[in-house]
Parts: C-alpha cells; structure tokens; sequence
C-alpha cells in the first residue's frame, strides 16, 4: 500500500496480482518531461529510497490535482530466474511538491517521493498513478548487503550417523529474503553437494542436512575413531554461496564455523558402547595398579611355594624304603594338596594373601615334616645296617619305636606346635641311639632296659631254667659275667643274652600256666593227666621256638617274640591259612575312606572274616605284597593299563592319581617265603569318580571354583573398583573429548592406574574390631 501525502497520509492505492509486470505510461494528463521508463530507484542499506520527478501537464485546459489522487503503488519483487509469482514488499512511499492550485496547460512542476521499506535484495517494481491512470514505473535496485546469515546458538554441533537427522536452525538478521547454496566441507573429507535454500528476512530456517550424507566410508580408521571411546569430532564448516540477482555483483561464500560428530552406530547403543568402553579402559588401569601392587608380589610369593614344593617332592622321593608307605603317602597327598591350591589361587586377585599364607603354612608344616621323615628314615637305615655288626636287637626296637613317635603325629594331617616339639625330640633321641652305637658311646635308655631283665632273673629262676633247659647252661652262665653299667662294647652280647633268656623264662611261665612241664616230652604233662590241646599246641610249637632262639639275628629274635606271643594268644599260622584257603576264602581287602577320591590317601588293608584273627601276632608270620594297577589314559582300543605299583605289610596307604576303574591285589607268603594259595585271588576293584575336579587353567577363574573368602573379597574389591569408577569417570570422558582415540585410551589406562582411592580402600582389610 502506498500513501500519497503532502505531509499526511490522504489516500491509498491498492496493488492487484498482475501490477508487477511492466506497463506503459497511459495517462494523458500528466508525463514525465523526460520519457525514461522505467525510473531506477537507488535504494540504500536502510532500505530508502528517493527520487525527484519533474511533471508536465499535457491536458487543454488547466489541471486540478485533488490531494491523494497521485499515488505510488506498492513496489512488487519477482526473481527473474523462478517461476514463482511475485509478492508486495509491503514498502511505503511519501510524495511532496504536488501544487493544490490548478495547473496550466504545459506546466510543470517538481514532484519528490521518498520510497521506504524497499527491503528486498534486487529488483523490484512499483507504478506512480494518477488515479487509475499510470504515469510511470518505477525499477527500485537494492544491492545485497553483506551476508548476514548466522548459525543459531553458540558452538553450533550436527551429529550424523545411524538414525540421526542433522539439522542447523539458521538466522537471518536482515530484512531481506536470501537465496543460497550450502555445502558441508570438513578436513580430510571430500565437500558435499551444494544444494539451495532461502531464508526469510528476519526469519529462521531449519536446514536439514541430511541430504548432504556427509559421512565417511566404512573404515578401520572411521571404525576406530567414531565408534570406540568418543564420537568422531572434526572442526568443519557450513559454506553458504548467496544467490545474486543479474547485474549485480556477486557476493563471496561464507563460511560458518560447525562442529560435526560422527558415529559408527544409533545415538544410544554408541553412547552406551562409548560408555562400557570408557569403564573398560578404567578398569584396565585399575586392573594394572592392582597388578603391580598384588599381581607382581602374589606371583613372587606363587614361584617361592612351587620351588619350595618342588624341593620338597625331590627330598621326600630321595627317602629310600626304611620310611612305612603310610608317612609317605601322606606326605605325598599334602604336597599335592598344596600343589593344587596353589594353582587355584587367582594371582590378580587382592583376596589372594589369605589362601597363599594358608598355602605357605601348610607347605611349612609340611616341609618340617618331611625333614623329619627324611631324618628318621635315614637313622633307621643306618640301624638297619648295622644290625650285624654289633648293634643291639633291643635298641633297633627302641630307634623304631622313637621312628615311629617322630612318623606318627603327621599322619593327622596337623600337628600343634608341642607335637613338632615331641618329634624333634624322639629324632633327637634316635639319632643320639645310633650315635652312641657307632661311637660306643654309653646309652643310658638301654642300659636301664637291660636293669629291668636282670632283676627277673633271680637265683631261683636260673636255677629252674637250668633244669628246664640244660643245653642253655653256657648261656646262663654267661649272663653272670655282665654287670650294670656295662661297656659300649658289650651291649650286643649283653642285649642277646639277656634277650634269650627273657623268652625262656616267658615260655616257661605259659607252659606252667597251661599246665605243662617245660623238659616233659610233646604230648605229655606232669603225672599221669591227659595234656591240653593248649598245651599240646604250644608243645608242637616249643621246638620251633627254640630254632629260632638258637641265632643271634635280630631277625630271628624277633620271629621268636612272635612265636612267644603266639603261645600266650593260643592262635598260631596254621589257623590263618585254614580261613585262606577257605571257598570262599574268609578274608578280604578293606579300604578306608570310602567312597575313594582322587589323590586321597587310603588305608588298604586285609582283614579276616573273623574279626579275632585280625590282632593275633600269627598274621606278623606272614608277608604281604600288594599291587595297585591304575588305569591309565584310554585309547581307541581301551584303557592303556600303567605298571603296578607295590607295597608290602598288613596295612598299606596309597592314593590313586585319577578317576576310573583300578584294581588293588594282594599275594600273601609265609615266614619262609613260600606262596599261600587262597581259594581265589584276592583282590579289589577300586572305582573313583572325580566328584570334586580340580579347577582348569581358565575355570578357576570362575566364582563357582572360588572359596567362600574369595568370593566376599572379590566382591569386596568389585564394589571398591565400582565406586572409584564413579568418582573418576566425568574427568575420564572429559578427558577422551580432548584427545584422539588412541591418546584417550592411554589416557584412561592411566587415570584407572593413578585412582589413588582403589590403592588405598583395597588396602584397608576390615580389622573385625568393633
């Protein structure tokens, strides 16, 4: 609408649809005295123009001009290059000079106007009119303004990825409607297509960038970059080319800082990918403190027991056959013990310094065991050794008997530190025994022993012994030569002397008690009464006695104190072999615990039906040779069997290293070496099914193969790694944003290692005070 005043507004005129296009002056009334059609108007960057207009009045008669009848249209813009139909600018013009008096014919006069809010960059047309009739057009001529296009907001950022729709809210500050071509350019990456907009004047434009598709191919590099730690984020920019009408000049592109972020997945599952990862590399850090505050000295402390434990397994297999298969087995079963809980143990973890102390007690124990084993069997080999070369029957029984003292208390399994104690002292007696008997040094054990048989043989005995036994008369006179303290080097003959006559005066106490005469011939008893089968029994058995008697082996002694004891018990070898020979034999392998485990020591044993016979001294007549078969590997054509192992005694230990099917069989053989033939082999078969496998290299790491402290020590330490997780993760992320992919990792590594919290709160074991 323009107003037509000449100093207020007095009238209006209105602009149709087609007043944009040019037309020809038609009014006869008034002209321009200079025929220029149409009139350029320079408008300024305030959007005002002014233009001075001389008019003649061409009519006959004089020309009465009424106020408002001459009025400019409103100026109407078009771009030549659309197909779009113009629209009003809305733009206002004031005319002056217009004379009130009528006007002459040829006269003219000096009309100016002053155009404003012509705000449209270009070309734009508008009409001056008097009345309906046009006087001339008018071209109005805005040059564009510098670009004033900003990015809304401050750091403007545009995210592209999977399922992102990037978008930019432009302004326009300018009261001019803009034509323009954006592209996308980045560092290290082609320029996108150009494509066109417009903006509104004073208005806002969201602009869509997604039909740019400014993303880079499917690489490790992109992989790496926009898909790890962080979203890829380059320093880019928005290139706005503005579009010039023709003829005026062209304006240079603008660029306009933009920051683009670019992911490798959808905006959530990148963010919590970004996330987990950040936490990982955290962790790691915090893994590698611990690794090197726990890892490093628990691995120390892992490497100390394996060459302890392998120290121990070389001495305890250098102790030769003197040491009983029960000690060794046990020792064996806590070397493997120790072994396997030490490959349980989870070096990493800061619950590890409770089992590897537990570990290292027992191994401790352990090795004070073995050396006491190593010990003991070494004194009892020296004895052994030296049993026909002068060393007494009775002290080997007593250096046994301390052996035994020292072998014992372990075999439990746990010994209190006053056990220890008693077995370093019975050591220390053995070995002073075998001391004393290769320096012929005195001791004093066997010295009172010897005390104790000489108060029993008073002058009353000798002499019934002498009657009882004539052909022992040198012996009887010999024991009168030793006296107390007798000489080192009488301490065998002194021990053999006084040992025979001990069993004389034992077997003829028995027959007294059976009522029997000791010179009396098998069979027969004092007077004329029937002899007892007892008797009888222990008559046939007299003269096997004294064949032993007659040697100074300490092998022979001792079967003659089992024939001894086989007289007072009434039970002699030939009862035994009636229950072997039995169908079926009376007698079978017994082994205790049951079920058996893998490498659990087991007491195997033979045991008769009859529980009786299981404590006669007979069964110390017989020899026992036990074989365990083991099965071993299986193979397409079966189980490939191992060679079996022996043992001799009544009672032997012996653990089986796998599960399967094994076999435990026993030959027995008399005091003379000859077989005992039972009515059927005797044997056992053994089934062992691994209930409680030892973990695997990687399952051990598994919260099923963890003791109960492990479990809350590692839970312990997960909730600690949880929180100082927490307390360093918005520095961490903040850190990741300022760095590249592979200096942020290093960077999270190392914030996870410096956590200082984790350190010192893994460190502060619960004290249990309250």
């Amino acid at each position: 609408m323009l107003a037509l005043t000449t100093g207020a507004v007095t009238s209006y005129a209105q602009l149709g649809a087609g007043d944009c296009a040019d037309q020809q002056p038609a009014s006869k009334k008034l002209q321009l005295e200079a025929s220029i059609d149409p009139l350029l108007v320079s408008i300024d960057k305030s959007s005002n123009g002014t233009v001075t207009l001389l008019l003649e009045n061409r009519q006959p008669q004089p020309l009465t001009i009424p106020p408002g009848a001459l009025t400019v249209t409103d100026f109407c813009h078009a771009d030549s290059d659309s197909a779009k139909p113009g629209y009003r600018l809305n733009s206002q013009a004031i005319i002056t000079g217009v004379p009130s008096a009528p006007i002459a014919q040829g006269e003219d006069f000096p009309v100016k106007i002053v155009f404003s809010q012509v705000w449209e960059v270009g070309e734009s047309r508008a009409q001056l009119k008097l009345g309906p009739d046009v006087i001339c057009n008018f071209l109005a001529i805005k040059e564009p303004a510098p670009f004033a296009v900003q990015i809304d907001g401050s750091n403007p950022e545009a995210v592209f990825g999977p399922g992102e729709a990037p978008s930019l809210i432009l302004s326009n500050a300018d009261r001019a409607t803009y034509f323009f071509k954006w592209s996308l350019i980045a560092p290290e990456r082609a320029r996108s297509q150009e494509f066109t907009a417009q903006i509104a004047p004073n208005g806002k434009l969201d602009l869509d960038l997604g039909p740019a598709q400014f993303k880079p191919g499917i690489s490790t590099n992109f992989i790496l970059s926009a898909g790890t730690l962080r979203d890829e984020v380059l320093n880019g920019y928005l290139q706005l080319q503005p579009a010039t009408a023709p003829g005026m000049s062209p304006q240079p592109p603008r660029q306009l800082p933009l920051k683009m972020r670019f992911r490798l997945l959808a905006s959530p599952w990148q963010q919590l990918f970004n996330i987990v990862l950040t936490a990982l590399l955290i962790l790691l850090g915090m893994y590698a403190s611990l690794f090197f505050r726990y890892f490093i000295p628990n691995a120390a402390a892992v490497a100390k027991l394996n060459r302890q434990l392998n120290n121990m397994e070389t001495r305890l297999r250098g102790i030769d056959e003197n040491l009983p298969t029960q000690p060794r087995t046990v020792l064996e079963a806590t070397v493997d013990s120790c072994r396997h809980r030490l490959k349980a143990v989870i070096r990493m973890s800061p619950a590890a310094s409770t089992p590897l102390a537990e570990v290292q007690s027992a191994a401790d124990m352990c090795s004070r065991w073995i050396d006491c084993a190593y010990s003991a069997a070494d004194i009892l080999a020296g004895s052994r050794c030296r049993l026909q070369t002068g060393f007494p029957p009775t002290l080997m029984r007593i250096t046994e008997q301390k052996c035994d003292r020292v072998l014992h208390p372990f075999l439990s399994g746990f010994t209190t530190p006053e056990e220890l104690q008693a077995m370093n002292d019975a050591l220390k007696d053995a070995g002073m025994y075998l001391d004393a008997a290769c320096n012929d040094k005195p001791i004093p054990d066997l010295e009172a022993i010897f005390k104790n048989r000489l108060e029993l043989f008073k002058d009353k005995t000798l002499a019934e012994l002498r009657k009882a036994y004539p052909q022992y008369c040198g012996l009887f006179d010999e024991l009168k030569n030793f006296t107390i303290p007798a000489k080192p080097a009488q301490y065998r003959d002194f021990d053999v002397v006084t040992l025979k006559v001990t069993l004389l005066v034992r077997l003829q106490e028995l027959m007294i008690r059976v009522g029997g005469n000791p010179c009396s011939p098998p069979g027969s008893s004092a007077g004329s009464t029937p002899a007892s089968p007892a008797l009888q029994r222990m008559t046939a058995h007299r003269d096997r006695f004294l064949s032993y008697l007659n040697t100074e082996s300490y092998e022979s002694l001792e079967v003659a104190r089992v024939l001894i004891m086989e007289m007072a018990q009434d039970f002699y070898s030939e009862t035994l072999v009636e229950e072997v020979v039995k169908e079926p034999p009376s007698i079978g392998i017994v082994a205790v615990p049951t079920p058996v485990e893998p490498s659990v020591p087991v007491h195997y044993s033979l045991r008769f039906t009859r529980e009786a016979l299981n404590h006669v001294a007979a069964t110390q007549e017989w020899s026992l040779v036990w074989r365990f078969l083991e099965q071993g590997h299986q193979t397409a054509s079966g189980p490939v069997a191992r060679t079996p192992e022996t043992q001799f005694g009544w009672d032997v230990y012996h653990r089986f290293q796998s599960p399967g099917d094994h076999t435990v069989s026993v030959d027995i053989f008399d005091i003379g070496g000859q077989p005992i033939r039972a009515s059927k082999p005797i044997s056992r078969s053994v089934r062992i099914e691994d209930d409680k496998p030892q973990p695997h290299r990687f399952k051990r790491f598994l919260p099923t193969a963890w003791t109960s402290e492990t479990q809350i020590e590692n839970l312990r330490t997960f909730f600690l790694l949880a929180l100082a997780l927490v307390g360093v993760f918005a520095t961490a992320r903040a850190q990741v944003e300022k760095l590249n992919v592979l200096e942020g990792a290093a960077a999270l590594v190392a914030i996870g290692f410096a956590a200082d919290i984790v350190k010192s709160a893994v460190s502060d074991k619960p004290t249990g005070k309250t």
